[in-house]
C-alpha cells in the first residue's frame, strides 16, 4: 500500500496525497510541484490556519486563491498558488490514481493490537459495489495461510461473513500482538480509494439480531395490512382496495431490497438476476409510484370530480410505464449508455417516479377537501408523510456503522436505520384510517340513499292511496251517473213502450173500427156483381 493511502486507515499524521508524476509544462510543474512531493493541506489565503483533508478530486477542482503545503524529503514547503489562476493542479497524476488504475489492488495492513483480550473483528469496505469482491489472507500461529472471501464472485456458503450487502470479512485479533493481513480488492470496473472500517463482530451480530426483529415486525405489519385489503377487495370488489394492497406490497419489497437483504442470497452464477438486481430498486420503485397513483385516483374519485387532474395523472402513469419498459429492455438486451446519458436517465426517472407522484395529488386532495370530501384530509396528511418518507430514505441511504455511530445506543442506531419503515407504516396507517372513514361515509351515503328511497316509497304509497281513493270516488260518481242515466233511459224506454202500446191500441181500435164498418158496409150494400149490373161503368171510362 502506498504512503498516500494511509489516511484511509486513520493515520494520525493527517491526510497526504503523493504526487506520482507531473506533466511537463503543466501549471503544476510551473508552480513548483515535483514527483514524490506529498500534498498535506490546501489553505485559503484569507485563513491560513484552516486546513482540510485532501482527496484526489480536490486536485482538479480548486478555483479559489489558495496555498498548498508540501512535504519534500525532510522539508515542509508552502507554495502560493497564482491568484485567480484556473487549474493550478492540472498535470498532477496522484498516487491515488496510480494505485487504482486497474480493477485489482492488493493492500497490506499491519495491525498492532492494544486490546485487553483476544477478539474477533470485521474489516468492512462500505464503498465496494455489488459486483466487487475481496479476498483476505493471513498466517495462523501454526503457519497455515488462511483465506476469507466476500462478494458475489463467491457462493453464499463460501463467504466468510454475511450481513446484507456488506463486503466484510472476520479477522481474529490477538491481545498485544502485531499481525499482518493481505487484502485483494477486485472490482467490476475501476477500484476507488478503499474506505475501510473496523468493528467488533459481536457488535454487528447483536445489532443485526435486534434490527431483523424490528424490521420484520414492520414488514409483517405491512404484509398483514396488504393481505387484509386484498381480502376486502375480493369481498367488496372496489378497485381502490386492490391498488392500496399492491401499493403496500410493492413498497415493502422496495424497502426490503433497499436494505440490502436480498444480497445475502445471490451470487455470480445468477447473471440475469444480477443484472436485474442492479436495476431492481428503480424498477420496483416505479411500480410503487404506479400503484400509489392508481390508488390516489380511485380514493379521491378524480375521474368523476376532477377530470383534468385525472388526465394529468394518466399522463404520469404512461411516463412511469415507459420507464418500466426501458428498465426491462436494459436488462433483457444488456443495454449500456454513456455516463452522461445514464445520469440524465436517473435524474428524469427520479423526477417522474418520485417527485411528480408526490406533488401531483396534493392539489386535487386540497380541492376535494374544499368540496367537503373529508377523507381527502387523510390522503393529504399521508402524502405529506410520504414526502417525509422519501426524505428519511435519502438521509439514511448512506447510513453505516462508523466512529460517529458505533457508540450510540442500539435503539438510536436502529431508529435511524428503521425511520423509513416507521414513516412507511405511519403513512399506511393514515391511509387505512382514511379508507375506514371513506367506507363509513360510503355506508352512511348508502344508508341515506336507502332512507331516501324508503321515504320516496312511503310518499309513493301515500300518493298511491290518494290516487286510489280519488279513483274510487270518481268510479263511484261515474257509477252513480251511469245508474242515473240508466234509470233515466229505462224510464224513457218505459215511457216509449207505453206510448207505443197506446199507439198500438189506438191502431188496433182503428183497425177494428174499420173492420166493423166494413162488415156493416158489406151487410148493407149488395154484392159487387149486382151493383155492376145495376150501375154499369161509363163507356169512356171503360175504354180508358
Amino acid at each position: 500500500m502506498s504512503d498516500s493511502l494511509v489516511r484511509l486507515f486513520k493515520d494520525p499524521l493527517g491526510a497526504k496525497i503523493t504526487v506520482f508524476s507531473v506533466e511537463e509544462g503543466s501549471p503544476a510543474e510551473t508552480g513548483g510541484i515535483y514527483p514524490g512531493d506529498q500534498i498535506i493541506s490546501l489553505a485559503e489565503e484569507v485563513d491560513k490556519d484552516y486546513d482540510y483533508s485532501v482527496s484526489s478530486g480536490i486536485l482538479y477542482s480548486i478555483t479559489t486563491d489558495t496555498s498548498v503545503t508540501l512535504i519534500r524529503g525532510d522539508s515542509l514547503l508552502d507554495l502560493p498558488i497564482e491568484p485567480t489562476t484556473q487549474g493550478d493542479f492540472k498535470g498532477i497524476q496522484s498516487q491515488f490514481r496510480h494505485d487504482f488504475e486497474t480493477s485489482c489492488v492488493w493492500l497490506r495492513i499491519k495491525l498492532e493490537s492494544r486490546i485487553s483480550e483476544d477478539r474477533t473483528y470485521l474489516i468492512y469496505f462500505p464503498e465496494m459495489t455489488r459486483q466487487d469482491s475481496l479476498n483476505l489472507y493471513y498466517r495462523s500461529p501454526s503457519g497455515e495461510i488462511i483465506e476469507k472471501n466476500s462478494g458475489i464472485f463467491f457462493s453464499v456458503q463460501d463467504r466468510d461473513f454475511i450481513y446484507k450487502d456488506w463486503h466484510a470479512v472476520t479477522v481474529p485479533l490477538k491481545k498485544g500482538e502485531s499481525q499482518t493481513f493481505y487484502i485483494r480488492l477486485k472490482a467490476f470496473e475501476n477500484v476507488g480509494p478503499p474506505s475501510m472500517q473496523l468493528f467488533a463482530k459481536e457488535t454487528i451480530v447483536r445489532y443485526d439480531r435486534v434490527e431483523r426483529m424490528v424490521l420484520s415486525g414492520f414488514l409483517g405489519t405491512m404484509l398483514i395490512i396488504s393481505v387484509f385489503f386484498l381480502f376486502l377487495f375480493a369481498v367488496i370488489r372496489e378497485r381502490q382496495y386492490l391498488y392500496f394492497a399492491l401499493y403496500i406490497g410493492s413498497l415493502g419489497i422496495f424497502l426490503f431490497i433497499s436494505e440490502g437483504y436480498l444480497d445475502e442470497y445471490y451470487w455470480k452464477e445468477n447473471n440475469f438476476f444480477l443484472q436485474f438486481l442492479e436495476k431492481f430498486q428503480p424498477y420496483i420503485l416505479s411500480w410503487v409510484s404506479v400503484f400509489f397513483l392508481l390508488f390516489g385516483v380511485a380514493y379521491l374519485e378524480l375521474r368523476k370530480t376532477l377530470r383534468n387532474w385525472y388526465i394529468s395523472v394518466l399522463i404520469v402513469l404512461m411516463l412511469t410505464g415507459t420507464r418500466i419498459l426501458l428498465v426491462l429492455f436494459e436488462v433483457l438486451f444488456n443495454l449500456t449508455y454513456p455516463d452522461i446519458i445514464e445520469d440524465i436517465f436517473i435524474l428524469v426517472g427520479v423526477f417522474i417516479v418520485v417527485v411528480v407522484p408526490l406533488l401531483i395529488l396534493i392539489l386535487p386532495a386540497i380541492f376535494r377537501i374544499r368540496s367537503g370530501f373529508r377523507p381527502a384530509w387523510f390522503f393529504l396528511v399521508s402524502n405529506i408523510t410520504l414526502i417525509a418518507l422519501v426524505y428519511i430514505t435519502l438521509i439514511s441511504f448512506g447510513f453505516n456503522f462508523s466512529e460517529f455511530t458505533l457508540y450510540k445506543s442500539m435503539f438510536s442506531r436502529i431508529f435511524i436505520n428503521s425511520g423509513v419503515y416507521v414513516a412507511a407504516v405511519v403513512q399506511i396507517l393514515i391511509f387505512t384510517f382514511g379508507l375506514a372513514q371513506k367506507i363509513r361515509l360510503d355506508e352512511l351515503e348508502k344508508k341515506r340513499i336507502q332512507e331516501q328511497i324508503i321515504d320516496q316509497l312511503r310518499v309513493n304509497e301515500k300518493l298511491k292511496d290518494k290516487v286510489n281513493r280519488e279513483l274510487e270516488i270518481k268510479v263511484m260518481e261515474r257509477t252513480r251517473e251511469i245508474s242515473e242515466q240508466k234509470e233515466e233511459i229505462e224510464s224513457q224506454r218505459d215511457e216509449i213502450e207505453a206510448q207505443r202500446d197506446l199507439v198500438m191500441a189506438q191502431k188496433n181500435e182503428i183497425i177494428a173500427s174499420i173492420d166493423y164498418a166494413e162488415r156493416i158496409q158489406v151487410a148493407l150494400l149488395p154484392r159487387k156483381e149486382l151493383l155492376d149490373q145495376i150501375m154499369p161503368e161509363p163507356v169512356g171510362k171503360r175504354q180508358t
